[in-house]
C-alpha cells in the first residue's frame, strides 16, 4: 500500500538492501535486511505528523499488535544528532509514542558499530 515517505535529503540514501530499498546508513539496511528475514512488514521513513510538523521515523513496522516505531540513532559522535534525537522522543511521547511500549530505539556505538545480535533481540522480544 502507498504511503508518504521523506523526501528529506534524498541524496543521503546512498545504501540499498537486498529489496531495492534505498537507506541512509548501513545499520539500517541490517535493520531493513533482519526484518525481511522475520517477514516483518515495515515501511522505511513513513511521515509521522505531530502538531501538523512531519516526522519521519525510521520504520514504521505493521504489527498483529498495532504499530510500532523503529529508530536506529547512528552519530552517537555527534552532540547536535542527539540532542536532536532526544527532541523527537520527546515529542514522540507526547503523541504516545514511548519506549518499551511502542518504541524502538537502537543505537551504533561510539565507533560506528553496529550488533546485529541485539538487532535481533528486539525484534524477536519486541515484534514477533
Amino acid at each position: 500500500e502507498d504511503y508518504e515517505e521523506s523526501t528529506f535529503n534524498p541524496h543521503e540514501k546512498v545504501h540499498v538492501t537486498a529489496k531495492d530499498l534505498h537507506v541512509r546508513s548501513k545499520s539500517e539496511v541490517i535493520i531493513a535486511e533482519r526484518l525481511d528475514y522475520y517477514n516483518i512488514p515495515y515501511r522505511y521513513e513513513q511521515i509521522l505528523y505531530i502538531n501538523g510538523y512531519p516526522f519521519a521515523p525510521d520504520f514504521t513496522i505493521l504489527t498483529k499488535k498495532g504499530i510500532k516505531y523503529w529508530e536506529h540513532c547512528g552519530r552517537t559522535d555527534k552532540p547536535d544528532y542527539i540532542r536532536k534525537h532526544n527532541w523527537k522522543c520527546t515529542m514522540y511521547e507526547h503523541v504516545g509514542i514511548v519506549q518499551w511500549k511502542n518504541y524502538i530505539i537502537t543505537y551504533d556505538d561510539e565507533h560506528g558499530n553496529i550488533d546485529t545480535r541485539i538487532i535481533d533481540s528486539e525484534i524477536v522480544n519486541k515484534l514477533l
